[in-house]
This record gives C-alpha cells, structure tokens and sequence, in this order.
C-alpha cells in the first residue's frame, strides 16, 4: 500500500488475560503487534496497537487488571496501522518452557 491505513480486530474475551501494556505511563493500553513472516517462517514483532472498545475508543491502561480478569468488561479491539496485509496477531512471547 503506498499508505499506512488503521486496522481494528477482535480481542477475543479468552485472548484477554495475558494481554500487558507495553508502555505504562501514557494513559494508553497498548499491545505489541506481530505478524507472519513467511520467509523466515516465523512471527516477527511489528509495532504497537492500542487496545479499543466497541465504540473504537481507547480503552485507558488504568483498566488493564478488570480487562485481564472480567470476561464482562466488553468487546475489545485492537487498532494498529498496517503497511501491507499479511497474518496479523497481538501476542506477547511466551517465558521458554523447562
């Protein structure tokens, strides 16, 4: 794309509990944004995207533990800007296995 546009996805309620933010302090509830590099086959971290409601408004980062914890606190979406269409996802990299 000669432009970046914004893209919203679906936080499902289950994905919720280990989203963190990725920059305290700024009121934002932002999240690392990763997508699929199919050359080096693997998920390479690619920006940042703010954690959004129904409304598309951002969610504060004063809410995090009610949204981590509280299957009822709403639809969740992430707003993040991309420079081509490819496998998006929010993540955070897991601590390595025993």
């Amino acid at each position: 794309m000669s432009e970046p546009v914004s893209v919203y996805f679906y936080i499902p309620t289950t994905h919720r509990y280990y989203l963190r933010d990725v920059s305290p302090g700024n009121g934002l509830y932002e999240v690392p944004m990763y997508l699929y590099d199919e050359e080096q086959d693997t998920w390479v971290r690619r920006g940042t995207g703010i954690v959004v409601d129904a409304d598309y408004q951002p969610i504060p980062e004063s809410d995090e533990d009610q949204v981590t914890a509280d299957p009822d606190y709403g639809e969740l979406f992430v707003k993040f800007e991309a420079d081509h269409f490819s496998t998006w996802n929010v993540d955070h990299p897991l601590p390595p296995c025993r």
